[in-house]
């Protein structure tokens, strides 16, 4: 495994608050560049930027290496031959099994997949918001076509006006999350309420790796975000609202999901299958997989 640990950290990196190790899980090139870019322009930067692909694309590598000329910010690319059949779960946690072997023990983990674009101050505020032992739930502005091209020809966020209708959602996600925190509190929310999606989470890493990372037996669209939350409520782990306070851009494209989002194969998998806090495969425990490739720069 080709490692520098002698890199030093990003000069503006202030080393008195966590450390921030973006994970960006992806299947493809086409998005990344814009997924970089917006890590790049972080009022505070990351400690590490972790990008865990479940194929072998080489525009990706290449992606990483101008990330890391322009930014000097480090990071690392970990990426496997497909195995023909959508395992974000086991991409998630090759991503931090990575950090772990290259001596990472602590510091906070956010999770973004590789259609997110993150706004210019999100790294800052999910440090300043992160408790340890929490769960920090964020959401996503889904953009339109028109608004990701304009993203994607010149590198424009859309201002507030344009996307008033999607902050009205995030409002009332927000209403929810907060009541099932709530419910949660005096033991009355369902076991994975207030429920995360897997394009904007956080949490540290000992909280991370206490219910052994995802479940890897989630394979196909759906469902492990669902479990993941409901084995980290079940430890303790408390949730912690971020939905208006953080805020992210989803790239609209093609979706993999079916259309009644409760038929995927995850879905079903997470309400018929019996599951415990601790996952039997997962981050300690994988299910077998191609060997990975690893390259830090």
């Amino acid at each position: 495994m080709p490692q520098d640990q002698s890199t030093p950290p990003h000069p503006a990196y202030d080393e008195s608050k966590p450390s921030v190790h973006l994970i960006v899980a992806t299947h493809a090139a086409e998005r990344l560049a814009l997924v970089l870019d917006g890590a790049a322009r972080q009022s505070e930067p990351p400690a590490t930027v972790n990008v865990a692909v479940d194929g072998e694309d080489p525009r990706i590598a290449e992606h990483c290496r101008r990330f890391a000329a322009e930014t000097g910010c480090r990071i690392h690319l970990t990426q496997r031959v497909s195995h023909g059949v959508m395992r974000l779960a086991q991409t998630r946690n090759n991503a931090v099994r990575t950090l772990r072997t290259l001596g990472y023990a602590k510091g906070l983990l956010l999770f973004i997949d590789g259609d997110i674009v993150l706004a210019d101050d999100c790294v800052r505020m999910h440090r300043s918001l992160h408790r340890h032992g929490h769960l920090t739930i964020g959401e996503r502005v889904n953009l339109t076509p028109a608004q990701s091209a304009a993203l994607t020809d010149d590198g424009r966020l859309p201002n507030e006006p344009e996307i008033a209708s999607e902050l009205v959602r995030l409002r009332r996600i927000h209403v929810r999350t907060t009541r099932n925190i709530w419910l949660r509190r005096v033991r009355l929310a369902r076991a994975h309420k207030p429920n995360i999606i897997g394009a904007h989470f956080a949490l540290d890493l000992a909280t991370y790796e206490r219910v052994n990372g995802f479940d890897e037996s989630f394979q196909g669209y759906g469902g492990e975000d669902e479990d993941f939350a409901r084995r980290l409520y079940a430890v303790g782990t408390r949730p912690l609202d971020a939905v208006l306070r953080t805020r992210v851009y989803h790239l609209h494209h093609p979706t993999r999901s079916t259309p009644r989002p409760r038929d995927n194969p995850g879905s079903i998998r997470f309400r018929t299958r019996p599951w415990t806090p601790v996952c039997h495969a997962g981050l300690r425990t994988p299910v077998a997989q191609h060997p990975c490739h690893v390259v830090v720069s």
